[in-house]
């Protein structure tokens, strides 16, 4: 095994008992971080039939590229911690619909002191009500999983409870949102109370994601009750093979 060390790079050779080189390679690109390159060699040993030698035409020769994943884009204020311009909205967050509020006061919370609360006895009509956010630094072609932590106060009637819970991610085409993934949870298949992940995984179709939380309320006037509470909001790369969502029968 040998070794070579620059300032632009880094290189070691392996050579094992059956003539075979493995090469890997590590090289800083322009912005300084490093790129990972493995070539391999293997060497056909001439072969010796009926007192002929026997040469291959050419040596097998096979080359990988690992090539540097870009880190998953940060969410703005995913824990809802700061205000924005309003106490009870959400720095980084928009949001239509009515009683999606970002809350000081409501315990118990996933971590932190604030939590975004969703009122649904206060619900006067059966519109749906949402938060989202406009990510920066999605990269087109990656795949990204959104989730968030939710705890369901239920009703004291199962029928008053709301509908539904949306994780969605979204992207821009031609100026218009095109649904990218989603995800649909039944609140009367949440347990009540106890913290749990609600997730997405999506691939978005260019450079530009929204992740959006909608909630739609139950669809009869005047008989809703309870709450959902939403804390720690999160952005990851998803995994070659999306895993199954949590809870499979919470999703419709």
């Amino acid at each position: 095994m040998g070794g070579v060390l620059s300032g632009h790079g880094m290189g070691i050779v392996v050579s094992t008992n059956d003539g075979e080189h493995v090469s890997i390679n590590w090289f800083r690109n322009a912005t300084g971080k490093f790129h990972q390159s493995v070539e391999m060699n293997r060497i056909i040993r001439p072969v010796v039939i009926f007192g002929c030698v026997v040469i291959p035409m050419a040596t097998l020769f096979a080359k990988v590229s690992i090539l540097e994943v870009p880190p998953p884009p940060k969410l703005v204020n995913p824990s809802f911690e700061d205000p924005g311009d309003a106490t009870d909205r959400a720095a980084g967050w928009g949001r239509w619909g009515d009683w999606f509020n970002r809350e000081e006061g409501w315990t118990p919370v996933h971590s932190g002191h604030c939590i975004l609360g969703y009122h649904h006895w206060q619900i006067q009509t059966p519109n749906a009500s949402a938060v989202y956010q406009d990510v920066t630094g999605a990269v087109k072609g990656t795949p990204y999983t959104f989730g968030v932590y939710l705890s369901v106060d239920k009703a004291k009637e199962p029928t008053k409870d709301a509908q539904t819970v949306e994780m969605r991610l979204e992207s821009t085409v031609d100026g218009r949102q095109t649904v990218v993934a989603s995800a649909l949870y039944q609140v009367a298949n949440l347990p009540a109370d106890a913290w749990q992940k609600l997730m997405v995984s999506g691939t978005p179709t260019n450079d530009t994601l929204r992740v959006l939380i909608i909630v739609t309320p139950s669809p009869v006037n005047g008989t809703r009750g309870g709450a959902l509470r939403f804390d720690d909001a999160f952005l990851d790369l998803a995994p070659a093979t999306p895993s199954p969502l949590p809870s499979p029968s919470a999703t419709q």
